[in-house]
């Protein structure tokens, strides 16, 4: 599979990492930078930069409006877009965009059937270290959409400058906690290339 193109454009890579313990994000000074085990390739990395803040959010949501999402479908996705926007600060911005598309069978929102949905949302979340939910009534969507946020904001940033100099080639990162009970989530790699500023070959 097409790996996705995160670029690095400037020598210090920065991975947005999600650590849960259970089924709960894990709260500011339980790990510490010295907790986190950083490969690239294969090869372990020096941590340059740990970071644990509440960082502003910016959200873009996705309606499909079209007939496949009336009656219950469609009061699922208002509960959890309502949900979303109780969890939000004020220095958060949030964008609505609507579509609708011609259903092409029956069952899942969008046309899509039942045993296929979660394999498509898979697909589309793919290497980024995002996650998929899936709403099945009002209940379940109000506490996956609080989820949802709460994953966005609680976040660790970790960087590191590669050994390897930028080569412009897809690389693949690992991040790991040492620690047992925790798991760990984050996007799978990126696109090595030099930033503008730096030195160019002679």
């Amino acid at each position: 599979a097409q790996q996705p193109a995160f670029k690095s454009g400037v020598e210090l890579v920065r991975i947005p990492v999600n650590v849960t313990q259970g089924d709960k994000p894990v709260e500011p000074g339980v790990l510490t930078a010295a907790d986190f085990k950083v490969t690239e390739d294969g090869a372990e990395q020096s941590i340059a930069l740990f970071e644990r803040e509440s960082l502003p959010l910016s959200i873009c949501v996705v309606f499909d409006v079209s007939g496949s999402m009336r009656g219950s479908n469609a009061d699922v996705a208002l509960t959890a877009f309502r949900q979303v926007l109780t969890r939000l600060l004020p220095e958060d911005e949030v964008s609505v965009i609507a579509f609708a598309a011609a259903p092409a069978g029956g069952g899942a929102p969008g046309g899509v059937p039942d045993g296929e949905a979660s394999n498509v949302l898979e697909r589309l979340v793919g290497d980024s270290g995002g996650v998929a939910y899936r709403m099945s009534h009002g209940e379940n969507a109000a506490s996956l959409a609080s989820a949802f946020v709460d994953d966005l904001r609680l976040q660790y940033t970790i960087g590191y400058t590669p050994a390897k100099a930028l080569d412009g080639k897809y690389r693949r990162v690992k991040v790991e906690v040492k620690k047992r009970g925790f798991k760990i989530r984050h996007r799978g790699g990126y696109l090595a290339l030099a930033s503008e500023s730096s030195p160019k070959p002679q």
